[in-house]
């Protein structure tokens, strides 16, 4: 007897969550790569979009031993940005539907509020909003920072208590 294969609702979110990360840091990374390294106001941008990473990885695996599945809004808005990004050839669009599409990973409303909001730590608009009140650039430490606090709230939230922390 061959035994069937199902798949069950977690799985589908899990993949379709991988699928539109993929497919939005391919649209995304080239031009985050450049403004990461060619513009004075998104200086230290790579350093916090792999702090806060690695904190959207570790929180993914930490909430995955618990059996909670993904958050379909940010899966969805993912995918709606992308789209948007794709019809307009706005970049920004790119780089928040990458982002929305990680956040996609993390169920609790609080942590997923608290990485969309540390977001802003290596996104380069932010940087051209930072641009309209000061002049010269910024120096390149404040984004990696504003990511590494972002991540330590949420990894000592979900260590704490993690049942908790959830709900």
């Amino acid at each position: 007897m061959k035994a069937k294969l199902s798949i069950t609702d977690s799985h589908v979110h899990f993949l379709l969550g991988i699928f539109l990360s993929i497919l939005n840091a391919v649209l995304a990374l080239p031009s985050l790569w450049s403004a990461w390294w060619h513009d004075l106001y998104a200086a230290g941008g790579f350093s916090a979009f792999l702090i806060w990473i690695s904190s959207i990885v570790i929180a993914s695996y930490r909430l995955r031993h618990l059996g909670w599945s993904r958050n379909t809004f940010w899966i969805v808005f993912s995918a709606l940005l992308c789209i948007v990004g794709s019809m307009t050839s706005l970049r920004v669009c790119h780089h928040l539907a990458l982002a929305c599409a990680l956040c996609g990973f993390i169920t609790s409303t609080k942590q997923v509020w608290l990485l969309a909001v540390a977001a802003l730590s290596w996104l380069p608009a932010s940087g051209w909003l930072i641009s309209r009140f000061s002049v010269g650039g910024i120096a390149g430490w404040e984004r990696p920072i504003l990511s590494t606090i972002a991540s330590m709230v949420l990894l000592v939230c979900l260590c704490r208590n993690p049942i908790k922390s959830i709900k």
